[in-house]
């Protein structure tokens, strides 16, 4: 019981002797005591003596007509500036941009870009439990409705820092709620986006009785909000980006069925049942498995330069490698072209002099290079 006590008493003092709230906590420690200082008069040097020669290395320039004259003493805070996070490919900041704003370029073809970026507000508004006011997609605009206490990550609050700011609301604990407006400036390509944050409006709600107690705001506490729910929308963002990184490769790794056909000029062709950009990528796999190495590639035109029988497979894999396996081709250089043809892909294999193979030839390879093309689990 004793024991239970010395604890007791000891987080009680660590409580009360760092009870202090969030806005202390952001200012200068010490006192202000030179606030009280006057300037000093210039030092008067009679005209028949020669003047001294000043350094202004260390004048303070003088203050402009629209600084802010209370910005001193208790009223200036000392923490770093929020930042926002350009941490997902295709992001980028402006540097010098003193706006909640950030880049974004297309780096997923599986939907256009604002749709991407729209997305992820609405789902970061979802998390928050906030309604959406109103939303202009011609103007590329969105209001909120109210969120609370906007916060990147509040699980990383420690249960101190949560008590120490409970405890300094005397007595009465507070909710914080902002409103923002989202504004997105894509290029007329569609391929880059801005997205920018502004605060709208706040609130300061008691807990127990509901009654507004300030809605003021200054420019820090604003760009503070701004920043952390831009970032927020960031992470929403790249969780989609992942999401659709792993439905990449799991349909890569899946193995994609095959038959076939014709490319869009009438050649014998395999007909792959998948979108364009996965089956290339698949391709490169199924042709290491079959023997081939890839020389050069043009993904953007859908030409592969290759030599079958000249693999940079390691010498494991030659040791057990075997003949029967083989395909009925000579050892030497190819072409193949790739194509999308509406949903599925096309897989033209040429002569080094571009000439298209028979439809026997073709047919000749078609068993292994399915069965290949079929198999799951393909090392990536």
């Amino acid at each position: 019981m004793t024991r239970l006590s010395v604890v007791s008493g000891a987080v009680a003092a660590v409580l009360l002797s760092g009870c202090t709230s969030l806005e202390e906590r952001q200012i200068a420690n010490g006192n202000f005591d030179y606030l009280q200082e006057t300037t000093g008069k210039p030092l008067v040097i009679p005209g028949d003596i020669d003047q001294p020669s000043y350094q202004k290395d260390y004048s303070i320039p003088d203050v402009g007509q629209n600084a802010p004259a209370d910005l001193v003493g208790e009223n200036v805070k000392v923490v770093a500036p929020p930042l926002v996070l350009p941490t997902v490919s295709g992001t980028h900041i402006e540097e010098g941009n003193q706006n909640a704003l950030i880049w974004f370029d297309q780096v997923d073809d599986s939907q256009p870009l604002n749709q991407a970026i729209w997305n992820a507000v609405t789902e970061s508004l979802q998390a928050r439990n906030a309604e959406i006011e109103s939303q202009d997609m011609a103007a590329n605009t969105l209001q909120s409705g109210w969120i609370e206490k906007v916060a990147l990550n509040e699980e990383d609050t420690s249960w101190l820092d949560n008590a120490i700011d409970w405890i300094s609301v005397s007595g009465e604990e507070q909710k914080v709620f902002y409103k923002f407006r989202f504004d997105l400036d894509v290029k007329p390509h569609g391929r880059s986006a801005a997205l920018t944050v502004t605060q709208t409006a706040r609130k300061v709600v008691s807990a127990d009785t509901g009654e507004i107690i300030a809605a003021a705001t200054d420019v820090e506490i604003a760009r503070e909000s701004e920043v952390n729910t831009l970032n927020s929308v960031v992470n929403e963002y790249d969780k989609h980006i992942r999401l659709i990184e792993a439905k990449r490769i799991k349909q890569i790794r899946s193995g994609l069925a095959t038959e076939m056909g014709f490319d869009a000029d009438g050649n014998p062709a395999f007909v792959v049942d998948s979108e364009y950009e996965i089956t290339w990528t698949r391709l490169l796999l199924v042709l290491r498995k079959l023997g081939f190495n890839v020389k050069d590639l043009d993904q953007t035109n859908g030409l592969l330069f290759v030599k079958y029988g000249d693999s940079d497979g390691n010498w494991w894999d030659n040791l057990w490698s075997s003949d029967k396996a083989s395909l009925p081709l000579d050892k030497k250089d190819y072409r193949i072209q790739v194509e999308e043809a509406g949903q599925k892909t096309t897989v033209t294999l040429l002569s080094e002099d571009n000439e298209p193979f028979s439809a026997d030839k073709v047919s000749d390879i078609f068993s292994q290079f399915a069965a290949v093309m079929a198999e799951k689990n393909l090392d990536i």
